[in-house]
């Protein structure tokens, strides 16, 4: 059957059809009512289908379709079936759409300043109080760089904000000499340290 048959029908809660027919291919195109029906082949155990998926046999041919609407309440039942499938160019059409405004964001974002900021030396307050700010949150940023001096004798605890970056509430905990890096990170970043004598420096580009 090379051209798809076409089959609409209502389907009572609990309620089965058998549609007698040879193909290869089944796509659910609705179930109205429910937000899936179960569908087998020939006399395999009928399993969930969602609109929109499609199932395809392959090499093996089915000669009967049953569809079952379990549990309350009635489906309206939409599917083609036959040996070929039907391509919906509307949704590849929002697709392409979906693709295009991705690709968009992402050459927007690749796109940004190449300005820099170096942050010199700087020393940070001690947990659990408040953090030192390091930088200043920039939408333009592509990279950022944080790193302990190798000369600190503790910790240094960075947070996303003043009041979380103590010890017990941080995103990153550097000993002497270890660094932070990440890419398209936009945020502020603070800093504590385990005591006095705690020192950062940071990078960033695009500010």
């Amino acid at each position: 059957m090379k051209t798809p048959q076409y089959y609409t029908f209502n389907l009572a809660a609990n309620g089965l059809v058998r549609i007698r027919a040879y193909g290869q291919f089944v796509s659910l195109l609705a179930c109205a009512g429910k937000t899936s029906v179960l569908i087998g082949f020939d006399e395999d155990p009928p399993q969930l289908m969602y609109p929109g998926k499609a199932i395809d046999c392959g090499l093996v041919h089915y000669e009967s379709i049953l569809v079952s609407n379990p549990g309350a309440g009635i489906a309206g039942v939409e599917l083609t079936v036959g040996d070929s499938r039907i391509i919906d160019n509307a949704n590849t059409s929002v697709l392409l759409t979906l693709i295009s405004t991705t690709l968009t964001t992402i050459s927007a974002a690749l796109a940004r300043s190449s300005l820099s900021l170096q942050v010199p030396p700087l020393t940070l307050a001690i947990t659990p109080g408040p953090g030192t700010p390091i930088l200043a949150a920039a939408t333009t940023r592509k990279e950022v760089f944080v790193e302990a001096s190798l000369l600190n004798t503790g910790t240094v605890y960075l947070g996303k904000a003043a009041a979380n970056c103590k010890d017990s509430d941080c995103f990153a905990m550097l000993a002497p000499g270890q660094a932070f890096y990440a890419q398209f990170f936009t945020g502020g970043i603070w800093g504590v340290g385990s005591d006095a004598t705690q020192q950062v420096t940071a990078f960033g580009v695009g500010a």
